[in-house]
C-alpha cells in the first residue's frame, strides 16, 4: 500500500510518517468524516496471526475507550488489507516518542508521571493496559503525553477473555522485560501487572538499563531466583550509586515478582514516588529511614464458573420438566410407535478443493512447531517455530492449493519488499530480477518471485495422486523451505542494499552431487516402470527424449528435476553489459515476463545462461513410488506448452554459445 491508496473503503493514506520494524505509520484521512487519523501497516514476516489477533483486541478495547480523555489514543477500526494488518487511530499531531533517558532527572520524572497518570486513568475505566513500555508513550504538542498500544489489554469485567498474552509475545518479539511475571503466567488480570511494567520503566529512567535482561529464559530464570530467595532483588543504585535510597525503594517495592506484595494501584506507586522525587528527596529520604513495604494483600478469590446454557431449547409456553426429588425414581416414558426408518439419501459429495483445506487443516496442527492456524479462501495460514540456528523466534508461513484439481500446493514466506528503497545497480529492479533468477536456477527446491510489495520463497508440495501428505512428509518440506530460506534471505538483503547480486549469490553455484544408492534406486524403479532412461557420465539420469526429456538428480533430501523449454544464449552485446552492471534490456525483460509466470505453477522458470529457459521441481520423498514420480513429471512436462514473447524467434538466432558470462563460473 502507497500514499494515496484507501483502505476499508474509508480511510485514505495521506504521508508517510514513520517506519518501525515491520510497521509503517501514515497520516490519514477519514473520508466519512473528513477528519484526520493514524494508520499503521503492518506486513511482519513472523508472529502475522498473533498480531492479528493483538489488532482485533485493540479495536475492542477502543470501543470501550469512549469515554477516555484525549490522552488516550484509541484504535478505532483494524483488519487486513491484502497481505498486511492495518490499525486506524487517533491522530496525534507532531507526535514524537516519550524520551525518560536524556535531560534533567526532575524533568525525566516529570514526564514519567503524567505517563503514569495515563494508566491510572485507564485503570479507573476499569482496563488494564498488560504491556506498558517507553514505546506506547507519544509526547504532542506542548509536552502533552499519550498512551496508545492496546493489543494486549484487557477488561476487569471480562472474565471469559483467556489469551496466552505471554505466548503472543513471544511470537511477535515484544520486550519481554516490561511484562510483570504474572502475565507470562496467563494469570488473572490485575492493576499490579502495569505497576510492574512503571516500575520497570522507573528503573530503566534512573539507570539506563533494565532489571532483568536478556533472552525471555533469562528473565525467567531471574526472577525465579529473586522470588525463591537465592538472589537479591535488583535496586537502581547498585548499578548508579547517585540513586537516592528512597527511589531505590520504590523501584524495589513497584517491580516486586510476587504480585502479591507489590504495590497494587497506581495512586499507591506514585503516593510513594511523590514523597521521595521533591527538590530534597535525598535528605528526607536520609531522615526518614527505610520505608516500610506496601502491605501483603490477599490474593482474589476464584472466580465463579458461568452456568452454561441447556442445549435442548424448551418450547415457549411450556414450563420444564420437575426434576425428581433425592431418592425418588423418575417416571418412564411412554412408549412411542416405531416408523421405519426413512430411505438414506446419498452422500453429499464434497470438492476435491475443500476436501483438501480440511485435511490440510487437520494436518498442519500435528507438525512439531506449528500453531495460530486459519483458513481463508485457498489457504491455511500458520506460525511455525523453527529451531533452526538462523532463525529467531516464529515464521509466518502459508499453505495455498492454486488449482481445483489439488494436485499440488505450495508452501510460502512472504517478506514485505519496498523497491524504492534498493540500491543496486543496473536499477533496483533489474538487480532484484537478476538475483531472483539465481535463486531459482541454483537453490535446491526454493523459487524466488516478487511483485511491487512482496519478497516471495516458496516451495511446490506435491499432494496427489489421491490426497495430501502425512504429517512427517509435510514436516519435512517446512523443514527444507527454512533449511534454504534465511541463507537466501541474507544475501538478497545485501542486494537490496548495494552489493551485487552473482557476488552476494555466489555460494549457491555448487554442483548438485547425487546420492549414489538413491540414485540407482530412482533408476530401477524408472526402468521397472517402463519409462524411457539414459544415464550420464556423472550419474544424472535422463528421462523421456526429445524436447521433453527430464533431467534428474537424486540428493539425499530431494529428487531435482530440470527440463530445457527453450534453447537461449543471450548476445554479446547484453552480456557484456551485465558484467559492467549496465542495462541489459532483452535479458530484463525475458526475466520479468519469467517472474511473472513463476506467480502461480508447479514449475520454477529459470534462465540458465549456458542453456536457455529452463523449469525446475523438487520432489521430496523417503521412498520412491511410481503413482507419485508419474504425477510429479506430468506436472513438470506441462511447462513444455509454455510460450516466452520476449524472446526472438528460433531461427533468427546464431549458434549456441556454451560459455558462461557469470563471474562465479570457472
Amino acid at each position: 500500500m502507497r500514499e494515496g491508496s484507501v483502505i476499508a473503503d474509508r480511510y485514505r493514506l495521506e504521508r508517510l510518517l514513520d517506519r518501525q520494524g515491520t510497521h509503517r505509520i501514515f497520516e490519514g484521512t477519514d473520508l466519512e468524516y473528513d477528519a484526520p487519523v493514524a494508520i499503521r501497516l503492518s506486513t511482519p514476516s513472523t508472529g502475522y496471526f498473533e498480531l492479528l489477533a493483538r489488532v482485533n483486541r485493540s479495536v475492542q478495547i477502543g470501543r470501550e475507550l469512549d469515554r477516555a480523555s484525549p490522552g488516550i489514543v484509541r484504535a478505532l477500526e483494524g483488519g487486513e488489507v491484502e497481505d498486511s494488518l492495518f490499525t486506524v487511530m487517533d491522530f496525534v499531531p507532531r507526535g514524537e516518542p516519550i524520551e525518560l533517558s536524556r535531560g534533567a532527572v526532575d524533568d525525566r520524572l516529570a514526564r514519567f508521571r503524567r505517563a503514569a497518570l495515563l494508566v491510572r486513568e485507564l485503570h479507573a475505566l476499569r482496563i488494564v493496559h498488560r504491556d506498558v513500555r517507553p514505546a506506547q508513550f507519544m509526547v504532542g504538542e506542548k509536552g502533552r503525553v499519550f498512551l496508545t498500544g492496546f493489543g494486549s489489554a484487557k477488561s476487569l469485567d471480562d472474565r471469559l477473555d483467556d489469551e496466552d498474552v505471554g505466548r503472543s509475545a513471544l511470537a511477535l518479539g515484544l520486550p519481554y522485560s516490561y511484562l510483570a511475571p504474572e502475565v507470562l503466567t496467563n494469570a488473572p488480570v490485575d492493576t499490579a501487572m502495569d505497576v510492574y511494567s512503571l516500575g520497570v520503566m522507573l528503573f530503566e529512567l534512573l539507570t539506563g538499563e533494565l532489571p532483568y535482561k536478556g533472552p525471555p529464559d533469562d528473565v525467567i530464570a531471574s526472577q525465579k531466583e529473586v522470588l525463591d530467595g537465592y538472589q537479591e532483588p535488583p535496586v537502581p543504585s547498585q548499578i548508579r550509586p547517585s540513586v537516592p535510597p528512597g527511589l531505590d525503594e520504590v523501584c524495589q517495592w513497584s517491580t516486586h515478582v510476587d504480585p502479591l506484595q507489590r504495590f497494587a494501584t497506581v495512586d499507591e506507586f506514585l503516593t510513594s514516588l511523590d514523597e521521595v522525587s521533591g527538590t530534597d528527596r535525598v535528605q528526607r529520604a536520609k531522615s526518614s529511614g527505610p520505608r516500610q513495604p506496601p502491605l501483603r494483600r490477599a490474593p482474589p478469590p476464584p472466580v465463579k464458573a458461568r452456568i452454561s446454557e441447556r442445549m435442548q431449547r424448551i418450547p415457549p409456553g411450556q414450563a420444564p420438566a420437575p426434576r425428581p426429588a433425592p431418592g425418588e425414581r423418575s417416571q418412564p416414558r411412554p412408549e412411542i410407535a416405531t416408523s421405519p426408518p426413512p430411505p438414506t439419501a446419498p452422500p453429499r459429495e464434497v470438492d476435491p478443493l475443500t476436501k483438501t483445506l480440511v485435511i490440510l487443516r487437520r494436518t498442519l496442527p500435528t507438525i512439531a512447531g506449528a500453531v495460530s492456524l486459519q483458513v481463508k479462501r485457498r489457504e491455511v495460514k500458520f506460525v511455525y517455530f523453527s529451531a533452526h540456528k538462523e532463525i529467531s523466534g516464529t515464521v509466518a508461513l502459508s499453505m495455498r492449493v492454486p488449482e481445483e484439481t489439488t494436485t499440488y500446493a505450495y508452501l510460502e514466506q512472504r517478506v514485505t519488499l519496498d523497491l524504492d528503497a534498493i540500491e543496486a545497480e543496473p536499477s533496483p529492479l533489474a538487480a532484484l530480477l537478476l538475483a531472483a533468477n539465481a535463486v531459482n536456477l541454483y537453490a535446491p527446491g526454493l523459487r524466488c518471485s516478487f511483485d511491487d510489495e512482496r519478497l516471495r520463497f516458496r516451495r511446490e508440495v506435491l499432494l496427489g495422486p489421491e490426497a495430501p501428505l502425512e504429517p512427517d512428509d509435510l514436516q519435512r518440506q517446512v523443514d527444507l523451505l527454512l533449511t534454504v530460506w534465511p541463507m537466501v534471505f541474507a544475501a538478497l538483503r545485501e542486494v537490496q542494499e548495494g552489493e551485487a547480486w552473482n557476488e552476494s549469490l555466489g555460494f549457491l553455484v555448487r554442483p548438485r552431487v547425487p546420492d549414489e544408492e538413491r540414485q540407482e534406486a530412482l533408476g530401477h524403479m524408472l526402468t521397472t516402470e517402463g519409462y524411457v532412461l539414459e544415464e550420464r557420465g556423472d550419474g544424472r539420469l535422463l528421462v523421456g527424449t526429445g524436447a521433453e526429456q527430464v533431467e534428474l538428480i537424486a540428493t539425499p533430501e530431494q529428487v531435482l528435476a530440470t527440463v530445457l523449454l527453450r534453447p537461449w544464449s543471450s548476445p554479446p552485446t547484453e552480456t557484456k553489459a551485465l558484467k559492467k552492471r549496465k542495462p541489459a534490456p532483452l535479458i530484463e525483460a525475458l526475466l520479468a515476463d519469467l517472474n511473472t509466470k513463476n506467480q502461480a505453477s508447479f514449475y520454477t522458470l529459470a534462465w540458465d545462461p549456458k542453456r536457455g529457459v529452463v523449469a525446475r521441481a523438487a520432489l521430496s520423498e523417503p521412498a520412491f513410488v511410481a503413482a507419485r514420480l508419474d504425477l510429479f513429471l506430468t506436472q513438470l512436462r506441462g511447462a513444455c506448452q509454455l510460450t516466452f514473447p520476449t524472446l526472438p524467434d528460433p531461427k533468427d538466432e546464431g549458434p549456441s554459445k556454451k560459455k558462461s558470462w557469470l563471474p562465479w563460473r570457472r
